[in-house]
């Protein structure tokens, strides 16, 4: 697995051919010329996220399933986006799986509602700003560089959406540490 870097972004590639093959392929999702050195950050992602859009967390073959994905994978941080439920009437559940600390949006009717869950013995999430539509976090890890999270579940109002586009702009304009943009945008490509 090589990662790549630049302009506050970040993407993996599974090496299925040659490094250079890599390399191009990084170059053209970034829009990058062929003449720039990517920089490489093999130290600084060394962290496994859980990122799912579940659209329900009340029921039994969610806590079915997030058992076995934690078991598989043993995620530091769980974002659950869609959870139809609070997160207090979950807390008891995450806590046997050993996600004792969480941030998170409680619901607004019952669209939204985000919620970031992690280990606090493998990483540590400080929320900076949360509200019905972002959590944007920072994630500190021992020995580790210091990352921006943003969990996002978009308005399913244009007008709302429109305003969380023009809010991540001028994150993105003041922006100086690696971040990770994840979540249910609720737009329509085409």
């Amino acid at each position: 697995m090589n990662v790549y870097g630049i302009k506050n972004t970040i993407v993996k590639v599974s090496s299925t051919g040659s490094p250079v093959n890599d390399k191009l392929r990084v170059k053209r999702i970034l829009g990058t010329p062929d003449f720039v050195l990517l920089p490489s950050f093999p130290k600084s992602i060394s962290m496994k996220l859980l990122i799912w859009n579940c659209r329900s967390a009340s029921n039994k073959a969610f806590r079915r399933t997030m058992k076995k994905l934690e078991k598989t994978h043993k995620p530091f941080i769980i974002v659950l986006m869609e959870t139809k439920v609070e997160l207090s009437s979950m807390g008891l559940f995450f806590n046997k799986l050993g996600f004792t600390t969480s941030s998170h949006v409680d619901p607004v009717g019952r669209s939204g509602r985000i919620w970031i869950l992690w280990d606090l013995f493998c990483a540590t999430v400080m929320a900076l700003d949360v509200n019905a539509q972002v959590i944007h976090a920072k994630i500190k890890r021992d020995k580790y560089s210091d990352w921006i999270l943003l969990a996002i579940y978009g308005s399913p109002n244009p007008w709302l959406r429109d305003t969380l586009g023009e809010n991540l702009e001028a994150v993105a304009q003041n922006m100086k540490d690696p971040w990770l943009l994840e979540g249910d945008f609720n737009d329509i490509a085409s």
